[in-house]
């Protein structure tokens, strides 16, 4: 028995006094019957706080934390294909300088920060794309990303595969 378990039969038995248990037990133990349903939505509550604060808003931590949340989704749906949490800050191009610009022609990879993400550490989302089109578990990830992601930080969710 843990520390937070109640067996309310026993505990309405023990209210009364010993000349009323034969009679009145009953009716005290259906009287203790919102105490229960109280209690039951407590350790609820008190269970997925204890499985929220496991996690944090590190990018291991929160792929780890969508992972298991969606553990069965991706089994049967994805093949096992997993979910991903990726840098996005920067997206490599190819660059060709123009010979009006005066500047030697050049072909190669520089990095290029989209001005929607300037001022925050963006990151990607990736999601296999066989959950693509289910819009309770892109509103689900959405979800967890915003309550685990830092404060100013900016996502995006994407499909791959």
């Amino acid at each position: 028995m843990g520390i937070y378990d109640i067996n309310f039969r026993k505990f309405a038995t023990g209210l009364l006094p010993i000349a009323l248990r034969g009679s009145v037990k009953e009716l005290a133990v259906v009287l203790c019957g919102p105490f229960k349903r109280m209690h039951a939505r407590f350790r609820k509550f008190r269970s997925e706080r204890l499985w929220y604060m496991g996690y944090n808003g590190t990018a291991v931590s929160m792929e780890a934390m969508l992972n298991d949340y969606f553990r069965d989704e991706v089994a049967q749906l994805a093949n096992g294909n997993r979910i991903m949490v990726c840098d996005g800050a920067s997206v490599s191009r190819t660059l060709v300088y123009p010979e009006a610009e005066q500047l030697p022609l050049t072909v190669g990879t520089v990095a290029i920060t989209p001005a929607s993400v300037w001022g925050a550490v963006p990151f990607v989302v990736k999601v296999p794309s066989e959950l693509q089109g289910d819009t309770d578990i892109y509103n689900s990830i959405d979800r967890l990303v915003r309550i685990f992601k830092l404060a100013g930080t900016k996502h995006t969710i994407e499909y791959y595969g």
